[in-house]
């Protein structure tokens, strides 16, 4: 899937980055709306924007190779702010820097905030429920109650809201006010009005369910209650927003001298030159090669344990060339093994991240996460050894991966060395190891007689 529409699709799928279609639009009324800050500046294009260019195509490239797709579109927004900075000039570009940066908005990121915003959710509506007199019990994301139970998913944690409420204070706050310290104290405010409406909107939620004994549908439809209200919070704080407003300047003439054609034309050519050489050399780079092996893996529990046959955990595993997820009785402990190839090419399947399909994040919640070293058939090496909780019970997950020739720290490690191993060797071979059961010991057991040869 290509960049620009891998970010439309994720629009177009996930809540929390619905808002991405309006972005453009807003940012092209907030450029005329500020045309009269080019009063007196010619655009005059400059080699900086050229040069910015080609950093990006630089980082776009490695995001690619790497499977990165946020990286790619960090770098494809930041391509488009070098285009109009080498067409326009610098000083052009800063006098309008608020309605360009606006348009980082497009990327649809913000997914490392889930876990923070969860955890806060969850303690602060139960600790209204119980302000409220209703006995409540909280067990990291569960909440209990006499009528029911209730998770805070990840769709719960108002990501959605906190980052159209980004996208619509800043907005505001470019149309309303003039002063730096003014929209960066109104942004602030939405932000937390954001996160607080969210916090708001669980506890009613729980609270209406409990008071009508779960016979109102608010839990079913708790989205669209939570827009509505998230609509009302928001045209509430811009009402008190638009009291303290600067008045607006008049607009000027948008430019105070003609086109430099002479030096247009050239840097507009090597602009697009350099933006056309990052699909080309990660073409060159990384063929579309075949998988090498089968589909399936043939997965037993070897020495280390009996096979017991379908585990209780079972990841999704997409974009990988062969896998396998099996059941084990180690030392009496129930052991579930999981092992994954990859063959092709970089971009088909991404080692950065692939911690998250295994934990399952509507499931579980990961309490800690640390590296540690173990012995795997003999080898001393190294596993991101995780904590996971859901409903009161834990659970420990061991992640090992081996990538070209070595058992590799999992993380920016194990992607280094998978890229070198793609771009100087000409191939590549990375395999993800997965253990998960309620002591260490059994999982150190089931990896130190591992019955798979990476």
């Amino acid at each position: 899937m290509g960049t620009a529409s891998g970010i439309v699709h994720l629009w177009s799928v996930s809540s929390a980055y619905n808002h991405g279609f309006l972005i453009l639009p807003l940012a092209l009324w907030l450029i005329w709306d500020s045309r009269g800050r080019l009063q007196g500046i010619a655009p005059l294009p400059s080699l900086w924007g050229v040069a910015a260019m080609a950093g990006f195509a630089v980082l776009w490239l490695l995001a690619y190779l790497a499977g990165i797709a946020e990286g790619t579109h960090f770098a494809l927004v930041g391509m488009i702010q070098s285009a109009v900075l080498a067409v326009v000039g610098r000083a052009g570009y800063l006098r309008l820097l608020l309605p360009f940066s606006y348009l980082w908005l497009m990327v649809p990121t913000g997914e490392g905030l889930l876990p923070w915003l969860q955890a806060n959710t969850a303690w602060v509506a139960s600790s209204m429920l119980s302000a409220v007199g209703i006995p409540t019990l909280q067990e990291g994301l569960h909440i209990e109650i006499p009528t029911g139970s209730y998770f805070v998913a990840p769709g719960c944690a108002g990501l959605n809201f906190l980052l159209s409420g980004l996208a619509v204070a800043l907005a505001y706050a470019a149309l309303i006010y003039q002063r730096p310290m003014k929209r960066a104290a109104f942004v602030a405010a939405m932000l937390a009005v954001a996160v607080c409406g969210n916090w708001l909107r669980v506890f009613l939620i729980v609270l209406v369910g409990h008071l009508t004994d779960n016979q109102a549908d608010i839990v079913d439809d708790h989205l669209l209650w939570g827009w509505g209200g998230f609509t009302l919070l928001m045209l509430a704080a811009m009402a008190v927003g638009n009291r303290f407003r600067d008045p607006v300047p008049e607009p000027a003439p948008w430019l105070g001298g003609g086109l430099a054609v002479g030096r247009f034309v050239p840097m507009a050519v090597a602009a697009a030159l350099v933006a056309v050489a990052a699909p080309v050399a990660a073409t060159i780079l990384s063929p579309d090669r075949a998988p090498t092996g089968t589909a399936q893996l043939n997965l037993s529990c070897g020495t280390a344990g009996i096979t017991i046959g379908p585990p209780n955990w079972s990841p999704e595993l997409d974009r990988v060339d062969r896998s396998a997820t099996v059941g084990c009785l180690v030392a009496g402990q129930a052991v579930d093994l999981t092992v994954a190839v990859l063959d092709r090419p970089v971009r088909q399947g991404k080692l950065l991240g692939m911690e998250r399909r295994l934990a399952d994040p509507e499931r579980w919640r990961v309490l800690d996460r640390r590296t540690q070293w173990t012995d795997i058939n003999g080898q001393r090496a190294p596993v991101e050894a995780f904590v996971l909780e859901a409903g009161g019970r834990q659970r420990l997950m061991w992640m090992a991966v081996w990538v070209d020739g070595a058992w590799r720290q999992p993380g920016l490690s194990a992607m280094a060395a998978d890229l070198r191993s793609e771009l100087l060797a000409g191939r590549r071979h990375a395999v993800v190891v997965a253990v998960a059961a309620e002591s260490s010991d059994a999982l150190a057991r089931m990896l130190a007689h591992l019955p798979f040869e990476p």
